[in-house]
């Protein structure tokens, strides 16, 4: 996955650099991406699609490093550091965890409290979005987010739907608010923050007044709430991908219709910059599931060894690009999350 290049919150490197370890270590660091992934859901009693697609995305970053021992500095290095929700044990009917491991992931889960255990397996305005983003302010018992954040200095964001833009934007204010003078400092010049969209709410059924399976019950003032949240997201991201050509759409008039990005594409300063990102919001479909791959190769060998054609059910209805890529995933096994 190739993440956009521009501009938001980074830690920059102190003015001196006293010896030349120092040196070596923050040049060596340099070469390393290091991803901060932003999510509600992913492995703590997963509810939805959400949490599927999320260690999805997380497991192919990691594919995507090809670092082995002989060569430490490799560009391809990859680390991720995920920031998830994790419901109260109190919370009724709870999923089991699915355990997530690999040597460049830690998760650090912000603990939600007993007092919205109601809220979990919502992503919607009456989830614990509000919380999530709080308590990472906040931190826990356990884990310190603005340190564990500023020690893992994060070359890219990835922010799924406006849940994880509000998080990260309480991230940056608050480390803002935080720093000292004379220590590492946040600027917004080196860290690529990607919105990963999901579903634009805005444009679904959770604003939609002519739909009564509206969970929200599909007021304007919903369908005001999440445009407005959707804008907020477009406009702290460097760059925005989502799942679809409809989606895209949907994001597109958004950020036409957003006072704040008019006035900035207006503004000959930035013009280019912002009318770039309106224009190139990536579609990125979500990858084939294993499960489901396993199932269309099981039906695949039942087709040759019931008689039909010997050419393969892949070779017959699968473009090229998509035999590759399952070939190259069946390859890994055993390499993935």
């Amino acid at each position: 996955m190739t993440l956009t290049k521009k501009t938001s919150i980074a830690v920059e490197a102190p003015n001196t650099i006293n010896n030349n370890n120092e040196r070596s270590h923050l040049v060596q660091r340099r070469h390393h991406r290091r991803i901060l992934f932003l999510s509600l859901e992913f492995n703590f009693a997963p509810f939805s699609g959400n949490g599927v697609l999320c260690r999805s995305l997380v497991s192919g970053l990691l594919l995507d490093d090809t670092t082995n021992n002989e060569t430490p500095n490799n560009d391809n290095h990859v680390e991720i550091r995920v920031i998830c929700a994790k419901p109260h044990p109190s919370t009724p009917n709870l999923s089991s965890d699915i355990p997530v491991t690999h040597k460049n992931l830690e998760i650090w889960p912000v603990e939600l409290q007993e007092s919205s255990s109601h809220q979990w397996r919502r992503l919607d305005q009456h989830g614990p979005w509000n919380e999530f983003a709080s308590a990472v302010c906040c931190g826990s018992d356990s884990i310190n987010f603005r340190d564990c954040i500023e020690q893992f200095e994060p070359t890219d964001v990835v922010a799924v739907d406006w849940h994880g833009m509000l998080a990260w934007q309480a991230i940056c204010t608050d480390i803002t608010n935080s720093t000292n003078l004379g220590t590492t400092r946040w600027r917004k010049d080196r860290v690529n923050v990607c919105y990963y969209n999901f579903r634009v709410y805005s444009s679904s059924s959770w604003g939609d007044q002519g739909n009564n399976n509206s969970s929200d019950g599909g007021t304007a003032d919903n369908n005001q709430f999440y445009k407005e949240m959707e804008q907020l997201s477009c406009r702290l991201a460097d760059g925005i991908i989502c799942l679809s050509e409809h989606d895209r759409c949907a994001l597109h008039k958004l950020m036409l219709q957003d006072k704040e990005v008019e006035d900035e594409i207006m503004n000959p300063t930035c013009c280019h910059q912002e009318q770039k990102k309106v224009r190139d919001i990536t579609i990125l479909p979500p990858p084939l599931r294993g499960d489901v791959c396993k199932l269309a190769r099981m039906m695949d060998q039942q087709h040759q060894e019931g008689g039909g054609s010997s050419s393969s059910l892949f070779n017959m209805y699968l473009p090229e690009k998509a035999r590759k890529a399952l070939g190259y995933a069946h390859q890994q096994q055993g390499t993935t999350i």
